[in-house]
């Protein structure tokens, strides 16, 4: 075992992906570029992934990938068999657009932990951004949501208001954080890592070319992804499952994550050898691991300012 990376006995971070349909074309989203077909979880499937996953608690699930999770009809008992099994944190994003009073009320009484909403800074670079939606709604969708919160008097979920950054909108991101820090708990500052569906380099943005040479992400000993189908993805960028790794259909999790699949893949991130990982190669998202904070971004709370750059 590496002292350095030692790999868990079971993942620490469980990404289920609900479904990878969604309402909106959003500019900055690879989904446009992924050939897969679109689907829905079966909620048989998201039962036996819960049914492993609380033995080995405790364990983080983010319940989307992909795709708009508020689409599946079975979200709110998804929910339930999360938190009644025992997951958490709960950590979901959502594009709002669905956000009505009664959806709103039952994502709020579902005891999930945590609540991220995507926007952009104004009505003109939304709708260029968020193909599909609509601004006003969605403003009023999240003010609507923060109220009925505060009605109901209750601690979670921890919302954040998340855009990203843009060179159309990087002018106004000052005014857009300090408005909506006075209405949500965190306000987050993405850098953009995908155009018109194609990944990027963080470097373009953020300053971090530091790295002399290519060190082991960290994701490969730590999380686990589930595409809606079963099939295991390298991590959550993997957006087109580069290499077939296995499915909890046929395996348990623990098979998967502890087989001979992820342990190659986590030899060549270990030895540097990467150069025909087609999901890894050129992927800098590993440097969140190496820079002070461990994210990539800027995070804004109340009452403080936590900058990752």
């Amino acid at each position: 075992m590496n002292k350095e990376y030692p790999v868990k006995p079971f993942p620490e971070r469980i990404t289920t992906e609900i479904t990878n349909n969604c309402n909106l074309k959003c500019t900055m989203c690879p989904r446009h570029s992924t050939n897969k077909k679109t689907g829905y979880m079966p909620l048989d499937l998201y039962r036996k992934i819960i049914e492993e996953v609380k033995h080995h608690l405790p364990a983080t699930l983010v319940p989307f990938f992909r795709g708009e999770s508020l689409l599946h009809t079975d979200f709110f008992e998804m929910m339930e068999i999360a938190v009644i099994s025992g997951l958490t944190p709960i950590q979901l994003a959502t594009n709002a657009t669905l956000l009505d009073n009664e959806i709103s009320e039952k994502l709020i009484k579902s005891n999930i932990d945590f609540v991220s909403f995507s926007l952009d800074i104004d009505k003109k670079n939304y709708e260029l951004s968020h193909i599909g939606g609509d601004f006003e709604k969605v403003i009023n969708n999240i003010d609507n949501f923060i109220a009925i919160k505060k009605s109901i008097n209750t601690k979670n979920p921890e919302i954040q208001v998340s855009t990203v950054e843009t060179d159309e909108n990087r002018d106004g991101l000052h005014e857009f954080t300090q408005y909506w820090i006075k209405k949500v708990d965190r306000v987050r500052v993405y850098p953009e890592h995908s155009t018109n569906g194609t990944f990027g380099s963080l470097d373009s943005s953020y300053k971090y070319s530091d790295f002399k040479q290519r060190r082991p992400c960290k994701k490969v000993f730590t999380d686990i992804v589930i595409y809606w189908d079963g099939t295991v993805a390298v991590c959550n960028h993997d957006w087109d499952r580069g290499e077939y790794i296995g499915n909890v259909r046929d395996n348990t999790i623990q098979d998967i994550w502890t087989g001979n699949k992820y342990k190659e893949i986590r030899k060549r991130h270990l030895e540097g050898n990467l150069e025909n990982d087609e999901t890894c190669k050129d992927c800098d998202h590993w440097k969140m691991y190496y820079i002070e904070g461990g994210k990539i971004g800027r995070l804004y709370k109340k009452q403080e300012k936590i900058l990752f750059s």
